[in-house]
């Protein structure tokens, strides 16, 4: 008893001590995660770091701080470290993680290519998150990956039972960011579906049905979803009514999208619903109004809208492409990319229009904005050439537009090409058409007009470095050089030749390792000196809209067909031009960096600036900013062929360093005047020739090329599918006479994807995708091949021990610079001879020494 009051003493001096000293309380948790979570979406990857790590100094046990980090390093791209952080998350405190935190753990095991780690994780989900939507969507996609897919077609079935209450315009993912399987995983999906003649029944409903019809449609597998929803409606009875109606109006709907022509005649039973739309508005200058039909889904008017002249991005491609073959474009026998040409053209006349002298001057503008024009050009002229045809048919039918969202992304990379349907609208409207854009509502109509807007997603403004100031050095040994990582391949090469020079910070840092879906797609460059407006974002242009009129109609999907009506919107015309509207999105931006580029380079004394050939505006500006000042520059590759060869001015450089021989003479050959160095270690790694593994089968790795660029081909798309469907046959022949198994690597979203070869070819001769770099593939046997146009990993290939070739059909203009005297260039057939004789040591290992043999000039081989 006598311990009792000597505690209660303690006790009492233990509050008496905090009363008289002043403590610092930790941040709450709350507050540090809300942080970290704003530093994240301003990319302030670093200092978001910081501030968790201090948080945790002082909080070690708080589970939220851990779930930010590991969220944080998922979401820079640093996968392996997230896996790691949920693996010490879930050995500690499994039982306190959420649902949704372990499907993330699973997940990052997914982003590095570990299905059985994936697998690992989820067998020790507790009980009580078995459930939880998110574990279900993980299952189901590992099924995918593992093409179980009775298993996944089941898992779907939940998820979409769990979820559609909630959610009911609930659409499943057309494919994984995860890249472990793809959109023809759908196919498999609606095969298992119409096999197993599922009952009508939950979880298998026809709202289960017409959401897998979605995604299949929105895969490009329109024919799979009217397929399947073709077989539903005739295993369910004829008085089915609501959700039979419902099936059968998304049939009608698919059906019309899948067309091949679009009519000239207005069907007489919407021909009441497409006469109420209003005429064009009155004359206008530059840019026209937007009109904005929005239409409640699974209405009459949807029904009515699709018979007209409808277009959407699953189907624009089509009509884009058919125009462009007429057209003989792009022609092959032309030495000179035309597209390059009218991009160096606007871009000359932008220049003298919007200059800012003294620090930006016309010359400069108009280079730093080059590759912007570059990229919208891609978009835009096709879309005023199928204007021209629109305009010109014989119909005075109304041509519908459809889009996917009230807000677009405005300058994002040219393979995100929704912008390109407003491309088409106001061409359109310039041409005098009346031409309608067209969003489907799937919730009730609001009673206020709605907003549409241009949200700029410039990838010229995003940060690739980090910042990390540090004080000059004056003596240091290279302080007077300036390093732009923007658009240079092999950047930790150029620091580690220029330890004293000023990184600047930059936008585009490219990844030593391209394409590669399983590594980080940027290096980390710490940056010694600013050139962005600190936390500046780009501006979202907003188009308040005015209701005009109302468009009776009624639902389709109900049997009482209650009354449902569509609505038109309008804004004031935008006025002025494409040039205006990319001035206000970039302008700030660009006289910011120029006035901070010039004032650097004079306070530091810079005389050298090394930047990419690659038109970039950190480079151009920066690289103007020295010269200016009397100092020299130096282009260093960005690929393994010359880039911007035909758009460069003599006058914006004095060196240049290329990777290959021939590359080195192209630029001599255009700048005489120009030091030109012959550098291949900048983007190719030599290795040993790889030797013949008996027994084991020929691996052969297609890599898919850039056909396109944005919505413009480089080539005969339609001789270049042809080509690979031809090359599949042989393979599948060649696979009953020989081992040999068939990989396609795609290059990337704007290039030759899995999804497209699918659509393509099938599966034709069991191909399979990889998604890991070329320098770090490791097949047995391995061929390297390119299918119409030649590729950088066709030199890396032969760098590291790998033989390739490429096969083409048809004249291309080909981009690279391989020599179809020295490295094979062959049609199918004699391809395919070749791979027979690459089956045997003495095929393989000729070729291949005949190769390294032609690269020891060519990429410096020893």
């Amino acid at each position: 008893m006598a311990s009792r009051p000597r505690e209660l003493v303690r006790r009492v001096a233990r509050k008496a001590r905090a009363r008289i000293r002043p403590t610092i309380e930790p941040t709450p948790v709350a507050d540090t995660v809300a942080k970290v979570k704003d530093l994240r979406d301003h990319r302030e990857w670093d200092e978001a770091l910081a501030v968790l790590d201090a948080a945790l100094a002082e909080r070690p046990q708080a589970i939220r701080l851990h779930v930010s980090r590991a969220q944080l390093l998922a979401a820079r791209g640093h996968w392996e470290q997230a896996r790691s952080v949920w693996e010490d998350l879930i050995a500690l405190r499994g039982p306190d993680l959420s649902g949704q935190h372990w499907a993330q753990a699973v997940a990052s095991n997914r982003m590095v290519g570990d299905l059985d780690g994936a697998r690992g994780v989820l067998d020790r989900v507790p009980e009580v998150r078995q459930a939880h939507p998110a574990i279900i969507r993980q299952r189901a996609e590992i099924a995918m990956a593992s093409a179980q897919w009775d298993a996944a077609t089941d898992l779907w079935a939940a998820y979409f039972d769990e979820r559609h209450a909630a959610f009911p315009g609930l659409r499943f993912p057309r494919r994984p960011s995860t890249s472990d399987w793809f959109e023809a995983a759908w196919h498999e999906v609606a095969l298992s579906l119409t096999r197993r003649g599922l009952p009508h029944q939950r979880p298998f409903t026809p709202a289960f049905y017409r959401a897998v019809a979605q995604v299949l449609d929105d895969a490009g597998l329109a024919h799979d979803a009217i397929a399947l929803l073709a077989g539903l409606v005739e295993v369910m009875p004829q008085d089915a009514s609501d959700d039979l109606l419902a099936v059968r109006h998304r049939l009608t709907a698919l059906r019309s999208i899948t067309r091949e022509e679009l009519p000239t005649t207005i069907d007489p039973e919407h021909a009441a619903t497409l006469d109420a739309l209003p005429p064009l508005p009155a004359a206008w200058d530059g840019l026209g109004p937007l009109r904005v039909l929005r239409v409640p889904a699974g209405s009459s008017v949807e029904t009515a809208l699709r018979s007209t002249r409808y277009l959407n991005q699953s189907c624009l491609d089509r009509f884009v492409e058919r125009l462009e073959a007429a057209d003989g474009w792009p022609d092959a026998a032309l030495g000179r990319d035309p597209l390059v040409d009218a991009a160096r053209e606007w871009s000359d006349r932008y220049g003298e229009q919007y200059a800012v002298e003294p620090h930006l001057p016309a010359s400069t503008l108009s280079d730093a904005i080059f590759l912007s024009m570059y990229h919208e050009a891609s978009q835009l002229r096709p879309m005023e050439r199928l204007a021209d045809d629109l305009a010109a048919a014989s119909t005075d039918a109304p041509v519908v537009i459809e889009i996917p969202s009230m807000m677009v992304n405005y300058l994002v990379d040219p393979s995100a090409a929704a912008f390109s349907l407003y491309y088409l609208y106001f061409a359109l409207l310039e041409r005098k058409v009346n031409a309608f854009l067209c969003f489907y509502e799937r919730e009730p109509i609001e009673e206020e007009a709605q907003t549409v807007a241009f949200q700029s997603r410039w990838r010229m403004a995003q940060k690739g470095t980090r910042l990390e100031p540090r004080p000059p050095a004056p003596g240091e040994p290279g302080a007077d050089v300036a390093l732009v990582p923007a658009g240079i391949r092999s950047f930790p090469l150029l620091v580690a030749q220029h330890p004293g020079a000023t990184v600047y910070e930059s936008g585009m840092v490219v990844g030593e390792l391209a394409y590669d879906r399983r590594a980080s797609r940027t290096q980390v460059v710490a940056a010694h000196a600013p050139l962005h407006p600190k936390g500046y974002q780009l501006p979202t242009f907003e188009f308040p809209l005015t209701r005009i009129a109302v468009l009776p109609g009624t639902d389709s999907l109900s049997a009482a067909a209650a009354p449902l009506d569509a609505v038109l919107e309008q804004s004031e015309p935008l006025g002025d031009g494409w040039a205006a509207w990319l001035h206000r999105a970039t302008a700030p931006f660009l006289e910011h960096m120029a006035w901070t580029a010039h004032k650097d380079v004079a306070r530091r004394g810079i005389r050298e600036a090394h930047v990419a050939d690659y038109l970039l505006p950190e480079g151009v500006i920066v690289g103007d900013a020295v010269r200016r000042a009397g100092g020299r520059v130096v282009l260093h590759p960005h690929s393994s062929n010359p880039v911007h060869l035909q758009a460069r001015r003599a006058d914006t450089f004095d060196e240049v360093e290329a990777v290959t021989a021939t590359g080195v003479e192209m630029w001599r050959e255009q700048f005489p005047e120009h030091v030109v160095r012959h550098v291949p270690a900048s983007v190719i790694t030599p290795g040993p020739a790889r030797p013949f593994v008996a027994d084991a089968p020929l691996s052969v790795v297609i890599f898919g090329g850039m056909a396109t660029m944005g919505r413009t081909p480089w080539i005969d798309l339609d001789r270049h599918a042809q080509s690979y469907r031809d090359l599949f046959a042989g393979f599948e022949e060649l696979q009953r006479q020989q081992p040999i198994d068939i990989y396609f690597k795609p290059r990337g979203p704007a290039g030759d994807t899995e999804h497209w070869l699918f659509r393509t070819v099938g599966r034709t001769a069991a191909w399979q995708p990889v998604y890991i770099h070329g320098r770090r593939l490791d097949l047995p046997n391995q061929v390297f091949v390119s299918v119409s146009v030649g590729t950088t990993a066709l030199l890396e290939g032969i760098a590291g021990g790998t033989p390739g070739f490429v096969v083409r059909d048809f004249p291309v203009r080909d981009y690279t610079t391989l020599d179809a005297d020295a490295f094979p260039t062959l049609t199918v057939p004699d391809a395919l001879d070749l791979l027979r004789d690459l089956a045997t040591a003495e095929g393989y290992d000729g070729l291949l020494q005949r190769e390294r043999a032609w690269a020891r000039t060519e990429l410096d081989l020893d």
